[in-house]
């Protein structure tokens, strides 16, 4: 069973990857900026005092005008550090941070790790994401592995070009609080 779903995730990232590498400059900027809007009206990201977020690519929704709202809004701001798979740190991130080169090409902030139990809100990455929560990473482990530790309200970032329905999951993978798109957010069905 493991296999099979490890097997249907694999062939879903690689047709997805074709369609986001097609989504155009503007639509991603137009989409990015909708979604930032999304995210920063919720009521989660205004209670919220500790957002843990990451650092995103160009094939991601931007997540700089979140990062610079979390900063004027005096909150604290975290992104994550990779370490032994399928580990990662939530680390401090300022405007004077240093970064270095992270595993996956990403850079990833220098200093001390944040308890993940402090953690309000984690706005999360995908390849993929669907309606209900579910979330297609890529593949590492490595947010569902942290995640896990913190009881933060989960808001997962995707374009809506890039929405599947239904996405295989298996035991390990956890379910996001809501999906974020240009569009729309989908509220999932409350955890527990």
């Amino acid at each position: 069973m493991a296999d099979r779903i490890a097997e249907e995730k694999t062939a879903l990232r690689a047709g997805i990857a074709g369609t986001a590498a097609a989504l155009t400059e503007e639509y991603k900027k137009a989409a990015s900026a909708a979604i930032a809007e999304a995210v920063l009206s919720s009521p989660a990201f205004r209670m919220a005092r500790t957002v843990f977020l990451y650092r995103s690519t160009e094939l991601e929704p931007d997540t700089r005008p979140i990062l610079a709202a979390v900063w004027e809004a005096g909150k604290t701001a975290l992104m994550p550090r990779c370490r032994n798979r399928p580990f990662m740190d939530a680390v401090p991130v300022l405007p004077g941070t240093e970064w270095r080169p992270g595993p996956f090409g990403i850079p990833e902030p220098m200093g001390e790790a944040f308890a993940p139990e402090e953690i309000d809100l984690a706005v999360v990455p995908c390849v993929a994401a669907s309606p209900s929560g579910d979330r297609l990473g890529h593949g590492g482990g490595y947010y569902d592995a942290f995640l896990e530790k913190t009881g933060a309200y989960r808001l997962c970032l995707c374009f809506s070009a890039l929405l599947v329905d239904p996405i295989p999951v298996g035991a390990h993978d956890l379910k996001m609080d809501a999906v974020v798109t240009e569009n729309t957010v989908f509220s999932a069905l409350p955890r527990g």
